[in-house]
């Protein structure tokens, strides 16, 4: 291997853990946005859904965080900005009522899935893997989880 190669799988990796990094403070903002959640519900099959759906973020959270620390890097403990924002919508969201907490959820799921199919393309080697075989099938089922729930409540 030469230089060339040598810096460009550095390149790579930095570039696969900064990716990695940012997924990783989505999936924290959306454990900040499922606890607030769970505080607004009270019924038992739609806190499940919820418990549920904050569980595959959870471990989310830890593929990411893992992948980071394979790769030399050391994960995010916050989600930043994206965990503020997160909290400022679905709190507001809770204060309005189980539907706006629920349609505060989908589209923080849909903006999720939005992030992993944009930020896949420029990852590459056990990241792409991680991301497109395991990580993207969970966010497309929360996605469908809570957007059935979301359904099926009244306003």
């Amino acid at each position: 291997m030469d230089t060339t190669d040598t810096l460009l799988g550095s390149e790579s990796t930095w570039n696969n853990g900064d990716v990695l990094d940012k997924l990783l403070r989505g999936e924290l903002a959306a454990l900040a946005s499922y606890d607030l959640g769970l505080a607004r519900v009270r019924d038992p099959a739609h806190r499940g859904v919820l418990l549920r759906c904050r569980g595959s973020h959870r471990e989310r959270a830890w593929l990411l965080a893992h992948q980071l620390e394979s790769l030399g890097r050391r994960p995010s403990l916050t989600a930043g900005p994206w965990g503020w924002l997160a909290r400022l919508v679905e709190g507001g969201a809770a204060l309005l009522g189980i539907h706006a907490a629920l349609r505060a959820l989908h589209e923080g799921e849909l903006l999720g899935l939005r992030v992993y199919l944009e930020e896949v393309e420029v990852l590459s080697g056990p990241p792409y893997e991680l991301v497109s075989r395991r990580l993207i099938p969970q966010q497309r089922s929360t996605e469908a989880q809570i957007g059935e729930l979301l359904c099926s409540v009244a306003d």
